[in-house]
């Protein structure tokens, strides 16, 4: 794709996202402003969210699932004027209804994407009356890790060394993936557990299995230093694959995982200094965008914006924990947090939500919102620890 056409896209992409927006709003320069900016556009999110919520306390409880409801939730539990609301309670108490005697909480499917969100948000409350709820589920979450001797659907046993050890997929059966992996590493750390732990040390060895580094003997895996979605079936790109000169299969990296799969490592105590983690932030750097999800475009030309929101709430979250609060880019350092409000305050629409594509469910503004009042959440946390300079 030359460069006028993938312009074109991405204006385009813009163009659509912000149709139903309330306009560009003053840029924030200024840790004040930031955090007032911040707030405002949560205030907004979160009064949408409580319009949304059914009379059962969940959200999009008509598709049989909680994972939308945790999302929700965890917003509410982390605003401080917001977290002892009735209606609050009434979400938490529906969301433990899926709690079934194995410690899951799910319904039918997705069982480690379900349990893992609802993890984060029931460990998000502060609640100790939900501390036998989170360890329960704790335990059946550790459960559906891939690991090492545990027999397969197929009735294979799982060999050393295969790719697919440390992971976590959908459910049960679902071959393991970065994003579920991410999940449930986002909702162990959250809930109190060592970054010494051996499933998250397993799990920070899956995700460097889907990192396009010299360190991985994939024979897919280049040395960009960015993450795919999966080593299992020989691998696996939403940001598409391309053979090399020499004949071989290469697939591209791609911004939300590779933002997730900096996280995990640095959720497992590897420094910063890693090797992983130096070609993952480099990566980072030469990608830097929030017009779209980084590498996604190579997929396709209508791509360049697919997990658009999914791609904020990890890239805050990750940021956070990476704890810079510059990002070098091949046009100068930018202020991630300072760049991320004055991108989603003109973004969002006058009702208080956001809106995204089609692709990965962000027609959803239940879904939208909730990740990016998460995302906003994660930029407030920031600024209280790092003011602009």
């Amino acid at each position: 794709m030359n460069i006028v056409t993938r312009s074109a896209v991405l204006f385009a992409s813009s163009l659509a996202l912000l149709a139903s927006t309330s306009g560009a709003s003053a840029q924030v320069s200024t840790t004040a402003d930031a955090k007032s900016k911040a707030q405002q556009l949560i205030d907004k999110g979160l009064a949408f969210l409580a319009t949304q919520q059914a009379e059962n306390g969940g959200w999009m409880a008509q598709r049989g699932a909680p994972a939308i409801t945790a999302l929700a939730l965890k917003g509410f539990a982390q605003d401080p004027n917001r977290r002892n609301d009735t209606n609050v309670k009434k979400g938490f108490e529906f969301l433990l209804s899926f709690q079934l005697e194995n410690g899951g909480i799910y319904k039918d499917t997705l069982a480690s994407y379900n349990t893992s969100t609802a993890i984060s948000a029931l460990a998000a409350a502060k609640n100790p009356a939900f501390q036998p709820n989170i360890d329960k589920a704790i335990a059946y979450l550790r459960t559906l890790q891939w690991q090492e001797g545990m027999e397969l659907p197929t009735g294979e046993i799982l060999a050393g060394g295969d790719v697919r050890a440390g992971g976590w997929g959908y459910g049960s059966k679902g071959r393991p993936d970065g994003s579920n992996t991410a999940l449930a590493i986002d909702a162990l750390v959250e809930a109190g557990i060592s970054r010494e732990d051996p499933a998250l040390k397993g799990a920070a060895e899956f995700m460097t299995r889907t990192q396009n580094l010299k360190t991985n003997a994939a024979p897919w895996a280049t040395n960009d230093g960015g993450f795919i979605y999966s080593p299992a079936r020989g691998g696996e790109s939403f940001a598409g694959e391309y053979t090399d000169p020499s004949g071989t299969k290469r697939f591209h990296s791609y911004g939300a995982m590779t933002y997730a799969g900096i996280k995990s490592l640095l959720y497992a105590n590897i420094s910063k200094d890693d090797p992983r983690v130096v070609a993952a932030w480099g990566w980072i750097s030469n990608n830097w965008s929030l017009t779209e999800n980084p590498g996604m475009i190579n997929a396709g030309p209508t791509a360049a914006a697919d997990g658009l929101f999914y791609y904020y709430h990890i890239l805050a979250r990750t940021l956070k924990e990476y704890g810079e609060v510059s990002v070098p880019t091949p046009t100068g350092s930018v202020d991630w947090r300072l760049e991320l409000v004055n991108k989603l305050a003109s973004l969002q629409r006058q009702d208080g939500a956001w809106k995204g594509g089609k692709a990965y469910m962000e027609e959803l503004e239940i879904l939208v919102t909730a990740y990016t009042v998460l995302a906003l959440q994660e930029v407030l946390a920031d600024l209280d620890r790092s003011p602009v300079k």
